[in-house]
């Protein structure tokens, strides 16, 4: 399978100040923000962003193991200093190079309108107010399969000096193998097909980032931050399906994957006066990436034959935002701005069958190109009315144009989004320890330029040859895109009390709704394509229609040491959820949105031992059985998921420190099926996937 890397960033950016003052303190009260601080990371053990989140009493896990909120990992916006990220994985991000992360379970003006579950920022690091260099090096094994990586930081600041920088360099590898197998049943029994299919995946990268700031005088600051990022994936698959009446499909394949990102962002800050700030940002960003594939694909019947798969992916992309941040009298803390961007994809196909060009896409040529251009205005006031009350409101507007050339084909499709934002919180009894808040926001989920691509992915286990194809099912639907995608429309409301116990004791309740218009899912139909004489199955995403989310979230932490003061320093939190979905124009039952279970649980603890620099982290994970209907033919099932994970750290004088860590303790083999009803009767496939626990350790050096 080729690997398609996004270029064309789909997140408003914003800026984010690393340093909480007084207007910002405010905003964190009236949106209900959640703060991880940079002592809470390191005190969790934890050695990613990913693995800092699933310990968060507001975070859901998913049973494909992605976090979000809400249950809703799709819907929840990630972003990192306020922007999307370019090429990796932010959540994958070393805590190494994190100052902070900002949990917001609703939208803002300044955040944008593309979080309908909310949003997650992660803060990196800056120049912090000290010359330092730090060292962390870790290695990894899981099923045998072995890992390391590397990350080094420079931070040098001077008062002599009006120049400080920072510098981070990280470069890690890692292989993992996935085997899966299925079996294929009619509804009476019957069997069809069975088949099995491993791979074995090398992942490498290299990044660097940098920020150097020069203070021109005591108002304006320049800033620029050069990024670097390099990725490169190879994998080695064989995929297996066998008719039992003797017939039998393989496909073996080899692919290498490399991308390359740049990007050079420049800012200027201009402290006008105590209770002023004006910035612009520019920032260019390139990407390349280059997907090669060499696949061998035979059958029963037939000769075998030899595939090549090219795809160059080239982006360039422009962003301009301009902030404004000023206090006035009354107690208003009042931000506006402008992003404007421009995104331009091209993708270069070369693909051969037997070392001849394979003409089977030929209709849509052999490139396809994708522009964007985004206009974006917003405005927020958070309103400290008094001790008790405080009142946020903002307007996010943004006009998006796109233009998508395939071949003889162009479609222009465009939209315009409006998002009110409102947030009121209350201090009871002007009491901080006892909050109530309600926040009501519209936002949307933009459709991405690969969705809307009509070029075809070919299933390798049904493939084409000069529009002769084997015959295909569900399991083994080609995809394609839908150029006529809508945006996702939401309407949502949150309504939360939380209640500090003690210095590090709280709980909270919080219920929350969402309304969606123009859902979209996944779609499996048989239709007549360009690229076979037959029929086939295809799936592409289209809009569902309206869909409803209603949960409730019960969330709480307690330190033993505030019950009692001689108790060993043990910190228990945990939440357990519950909701319910629907996606109405499917058929029930089991028309939920995927992912949106009806409960989960989530526990975690921590111990300090005394008198020793040691603290043990433990994290449990429990996610019910389910099915969900994709539509009204596809229906899937999920098996009961439990997960646990445990580290230990250990500080030694000096700075340095050593983190082990074990993650899904205990982990069997993850089951499923999916149920597709065609017109003959109805066909089930059971899936069996290999788990497998992790371990690694991880060493800090302060220098």
């Amino acid at each position: 399978m080729l690997v398609a890397f996004p270029a064309v960033a789909q997140v408003v950016q914003v800026e984010v100040k690393a340093a909480a003052g007084d207007a910002e303190q405010t905003r964190d009260f009236v949106a209900g923000k959640i703060i991880i601080d940079r002592k809470r990371m390191e005190d969790s053990g934890a050695q990613s962003v990913s693995q800092v989140l699933r310990r968060e009493p507001a975070i859901t896990v998913g049973k494909d193991g992605q976090v979000g909120l809400m249950g809703l990992p799709g819907y929840t916006q990630i972003l990192v200093d306020g922007s999307a990220a370019d090429g990796s994985d932010p959540l994958a991000l070393n805590i190494v190079h994190v100052e902070k992360i900002e949990i917001i379970k609703s939208a803002t003006a300044v955040t944008g309108p593309f979080g309908i579950a909310g949003t997650i920022n992660i803060v990196r690091r800056k120049i912090a107010p000290k010359t330092m260099t730090g060292l962390s090096t870790g290695v990894t094994s899981t099923a045998g399969k072995r890992g390391a990586d590397l990350l080094w930081s420079r931070n040098l600041i001077s008062k002599d000096s009006p120049l400080s920088y920072n510098l981070n360099l990280s470069a890690d590898r890692n292989t993992r193998n996935v085997a899966s197998a299925f079996r294929q049943v009619t509804g009476t029994g019957l069997p069809v097909v069975q088949g099995e299919g491993s791979s074995l995946k090398h992942t490498e990268s290299l990044s660097g980032t940098s920020k150097f700031a020069l203070a021109l005088d005591a108002s304006h600051k320049i800033s620029v931050a050069p990024e670097l990022l390099y990725i490169r994936f190879e994998n080695e698959a064989e995929n297996v399906r066998r008719g039992y009446r003797g017939d039998a499909q393989t496909s073996r394949q080899s692919s290498s994957s490399p991308l390359l990102s740049v990007g050079l962002p420049v800012e200027w800050n201009w402290t006008m006066d105590e209770h002023s700030r004006l910035s612009l940002k520019w920032k260019t960003g390139v990407t390349h990436a280059d997907n090669d594939a060499d696949r061998w694909e035979a059958a029963t019947a037939g000769l075998p034959h030899q595939r090549s798969l090219g795809r160059k992916i080239r982006g360039l992309n422009h962003f301009l935002d301009a902030d404004f941040n000023t206090s006035f009298a009354g107690g208003h803390d009042f931000s506006t701005g402008v992003r404007l961007a421009r995104n331009r994809l091209q993708n270069d196909y070369a693909d051969f069958l037997d070392g001849v060009p394979d003409l089977s896409q030929s209709l849509l040529g052999v490139s396809n190109l994708a522009r964007t251009v985004r206009y974006q205005w917003f405005a927020q006031d958070d309103w400290r009315i008094n001790k008790s009350w405080a009142l946020g409101a903002g307007l996010n507007g943004e006009r998006r144009l796109l233009e998508i050339d395939e071949g003889p084909l162009r479609s222009r499709p465009s939209f315009n989004v409006w998002s009110p934002t409102m947030h009121i919180a209350h201090k009871i009894g002007g009491n901080s320890k006892r909050q109530l808040r309600l926040s009501l926001a519209r936002t949307f989920q933009p459709p991405s330029a690969d969705q809307m691509l009509l070029r075809p992915v070919i299933n390798s286990l049904a493939p084409c040859y000069a529009r002769h194809c084997a015959i295909n099912t569900f399991d083994t639907a080609d995809s394609a895109g839908n150029p006529r995608l809508q945006p996702e429309r939401a309407l949502g409301l949150n309504l939360s009390y939380s209640h500090k116990l003690a210095k590090a004791s709280e709980f909270g309740v919080e219920v929350y709704a969402r309304e969606i218009r123009n859902k979209t899912g996944s779609e499996i139909a048989m239709a007549s394509v360009p690229w076979s004489d037959a029929p086939r199955y295809v799936s592409r995403t289209v809009n569902l229609g309206k869909a409803t989310i209603r949960g409730l979230d019960l969330r709480g932490r307690l330190a033993f040491a505030d019950v009692w003061t001689t108790a060993p320093a043990v910190t228990l939190s945990g939440s357990l959820g519950f909701a319910h979905s629907e996606v109405h124009d499917l058929a029930a039952p089991d028309n939920r949105l995927a992912g949106q279970l009806p409960w989960r649980a989530k526990v975690a603890a921590s111990y300090a031992a005394a008198g020793l620099p040691l603290k043990l982290n433990l994290d449990v994970h429990l996610l019910p059985a389910d099915w969900t209907r994709s539509s009204d033919r596809l229906r899937t099932y999920q098996e009961q998921r439990l997960t646990v994970n445990a580290n230990g750290s250990w500080k030694f004088p000096g700075g340095t420190s050593l983190v082990v860590a074990v993650e899904d303790i205990g982990a069997r083999p993850r089951r499923g099926i999916s149920e597709y009803r065609t017109n003959e009767g109805l066909l089930s496939s059971h899936d069996l996937t290999a788990a497998h626990a992790r371990l690694s350790l991880k060493l800090d050096f302060t220098l």
